[in-house]
């Protein structure tokens, strides 16, 4: 659950990787809009690191990020004068954008191999590009996929 458009929206995606020592976690993840989508697209992803602290408890602790990519479209209505009249007309704004969303997860263990997550984080985003030493963002609204983030997730595999 985050807040994408200044509106509360539901993605679903997840992530796997390589888990070592039952501490360190490195792999990938996806993530995608799946509420509210009327007019409004977004995906993401990118490189996974997570570290884990009391693993073999009932009650754990960690703390993940993510690094990497996406690209989101929205649908706008605007007012337009053409010809003397005012009319509605809807555009379409697409943005590619860089990503990193950390996050702090509390962990139960269910069982050996089987953990429950929960997580809040906030997603950073942006957009743009570098010419030598100037910044030039790309247009309106490129930190509207920027937001705190929420999870809930099930960890399978491993355990000591």
């Amino acid at each position: 659950i985050t807040e994408v458009d200044h509106k509360t929206s539901g993605l679903v995606g997840g992530y796997a990787g390589v888990v070592f020592a039952d501490a360190f976690f490195i792999g990938g993840g996806g993530y995608g809009l799946v509420t509210d989508t009327h007019g409004r697209e977004m995906f993401y992803g990118g490189m996974v690191l997570q570290w884990f602290g009391r693993t073999n408890e009932t009650f754990g602790y960690g703390a993940k990020m993510l690094m990497g990519g996406g690209t989101s479209e929205s649908t706008h209505v605007v007012r337009v004068m053409d010809r003397g009249r005012v009319t509605n007309q809807t555009v379409q704004y697409r943005q590619d954008f860089y990503v990193f969303e950390p996050e702090v997860t509390a962990l139960v263990r269910l069982t050996k191999s089987l953990r429950l997550s929960a997580g809040a984080g906030y997603r950073f985003t942006g957009s743009g590009w570098y010419d030598h030493y100037d910044y030039y963002p790309s247009g309106p609204g490129h930190s509207g996929s920027s937001g705190w983030v929420g999870s809930i997730g099930l960890q399978i595999g491993g355990g000591s």
